[in-house]
């Protein structure tokens, strides 16, 4: 019986050791870019969340070899105007850039350097705490998708998200540059 015991003690002990190495390998595993991405988005989603009354709701992007591009999703529990989705998206945006091209440790695993505004999506949905978005003309939902915004709104009949406006990166940062 006591050998009995000595053995599954052993398989258990075994089990825990080869299960904790592949833990700790699969970490090791990890692209160090992924890393210093995180540490760069980390502190740049708590700023803006704090600064804009935002909630991150999703992150990702494209990381397969190299920093090809960063997403970030957050939610705003309020009405949003053109103007105020236009604001967000270019000051978010421009702050992102800043911290990725200043950053030396990821410099050289971006896809380019610098890195583009064109690499980086950042979107934000304006919405009632229920989760429902406001149907009398406010902004529901911006995007910027390949250096240009879009800005769409929830039809008031069909419940769906329709395009109300699309201009370049370019034009936007601009128009926020001259307030």
């Amino acid at each position: 019986m006591d050998f009995m015991i000595l053995e599954n003690v052993k398989k258990f002990v075994f089990l825990f050791i080869i299960g904790t190495q592949m833990h700790a390998s699969s970490k090791d595993d990890t692209p160090p870019y992924v890393e210093y991405a995180k540490e760069i988005m980390n502190p740049f989603i708590t700023d803006s969340e704090k600064k804009y009354d935002l909630d991150c709701i999703g992150t990702g992007g494209r990381f397969a070899y190299k920093v090809a591009g960063i997403n970030i999703s957050f939610v705003a529990f309020r009405k949003g105007t053109i103007e105020e989705a236009r604001t967000l998206e270019v000051k978010m945006i421009e702050a992102l850039l800043a911290r990725i091209n200043a950053d030396e440790k990821i410099r050289p695993f971006l896809s380019e350097y610098p890195f583009k505004s064109k690499d980086l999506h950042i979107s934000i949905a304006f919405q009632k705490k229920d989760g429902n978005y406001y149907t009398d003309g406010s902004i529901a939902y911006v995007s910027h998708i390949k250096n240009r915004l879009f800005y769409d709104a929830e039809d008031s009949k069909t419940g769906q998200l329709i395009e109300i406006l699309e201009e370049p990166y370019e034009e936007a940062l601009k128009i926020v540059q001259r307030k």
